[in-house]
This record gives C-alpha cells, sequence and structure tokens, in this order.
C-alpha cells in the first residue's frame, strides 16, 4: 500500500508531500460493565467526560445494509436515526460521531423521535416504556471513512475510522436500536482487560 493511502505522508500545496507526524494513541479501555451515573448511561470512563457538541440531527431514513441485518429489517427500511457529534467540553473538538438507530415502528409518534429526550436520554426512555431492564452488546470493527466523517473528525488521508457498534436489546431479547461509534483509528485504540478462567478444558 501507498505511504500516503496509509496516512504516512500527507499532500502538500504546489505538489510533493510531507511525513505525517504520529499520534500515540489514547486507549480506551471497554470493561463488561455498563455504567450510570445523573446523565444516564455509560461504557467506559475514558468517554465519560465527553458531551454533545451540539444538538442532535434526528431524521428518518434508509438503514444501511449492515444495521438492518443487525435490527432485523430489510436494508433501506425507513428507520429513526439520531445523529449526534460528541467532544471535549473545554475545547469544543469533535473526537466522536455517535449515530444512533431504532426501528420505525418502535420510535414513530414517541418521544424518542424528538431532539431532546429528558434526563438519561434514550435509553431510560426505552426503559420506562417497558422494555427493560436492557442488555448490550457490541462489536468493534474498522472502516474508511465517508467524506462528511473526514471532515467532521479532522482525518489525515487514509486514516481508517474505528468503529463501536453497539446493539440494544430488550430484556425479552427484541433489539431496540443499534449505535455506530465513529473515532479516528490514528488516534484511539480500544483495550479489554482479559479474565482467566477458573476452570480447565477436557484434554488439556
Amino acid at each position: 500500500m501507498e505511504p500516503a493511502a496509509e496516512g504516512m505522508l500527507t499532500p502538500v500545496l504546489r505538489g510533493g508531500t510531507k511525513v505525517q507526524e504520529g499520534h500515540e494513541r489514547d486507549r480506551i479501555t471497554r470493561a463488561r460493565t455498563v455504567y450510570r451515573d445523573e446523565r444516564g448511561y455509560y461504557f467506559d470512563p475514558a468517554a465519560r467526560p465527553w458531551v454533545a457538541l451540539r444538538p442532535p440531527i434526528v431524521h428518518w431514513g434508509p438503514a444501511p445494509y449492515d444495521v438492518a441485518h443487525a435490527l432485523g429489517v430489510e436494508p433501506g427500511a425507513e428507520v429513526l436515526i439520531r445523529d449526534r457529534v460528541m467532544g471535549d467540553p473545554q475545547n469544543r473538538e469533535p473526537v466522536q460521531l455517535a449515530t444512533s438507530y431504532l426501528p420505525a415502528d418502535l420510535a414513530r409518534g414517541t418521544i424518542l423521535a424528538e431532539t431532546d429526550t429528558g434526563p438519561g436520554g434514550i435509553y431510560d426512555r426505552l426503559e420506562e416504556m417497558g422494555h427493560g431492564p436492557l442488555r448490550w452488546s457490541e462489536v468493534v470493527v474498522a472502516s474508511a471513512p465517508s467524506e462528511a466523517e473526514t471532515e467532521a473528525l479532522s482525518l489525515a488521508p487514509g486514516v481508517p475510522l474505528l468503529r463501536l457498534i453497539r446493539t440494544t436489546h430488550s430484556a425479552d431479547g427484541q433489539v431496540l436500536e443499534v449505535n455506530d461509534c465513529r473515532m479516528s483509528g490514528e488516534r484511539w485504540e480500544i483495550g479489554y482487560e482479559l479474565l482467566r478462567s477458573s476452570g480447565t478444558e477436557s484434554g488439556r
């Protein structure tokens, strides 16, 4: 792969390239614990101080293919989309794009489709609607950013997105939401603590 495509070189005006400065990655340590404070649920202490830098953009739109599969709807089916830009409240720097997708039959005509969903956000509202206690699962993937994502996160050319895709389940297993969190793959890394099993495998 060419260095420019890997984000190592940056094109400059009037031709040529310059070496992109390296950045030591900040670690987000994911625990198998969902926390809660006065603002509602959160999923890792590293991201807890981040806040929405502007009101969420709430609209109806087609479900992307991978999200549709997780939600159990047809690709392109209309879903509720809630877009947020998260960042440091002090310097107002965007560090994460977070998009929630909710099935239309769950969200239409409810407070879930409002810009302000109140204290605790959509997760408190979902539990108040009788879907709790909520459960979550997540996967970590990488992908190429769109032009809009590159601009929003100020990504250098060739830098991939690090994506945490979290699925919210009701107590009876219904999928209620898919949350796609995107951040710079150059700036952030995901860490997990490994636990040693108390048992032994047969034949080992």
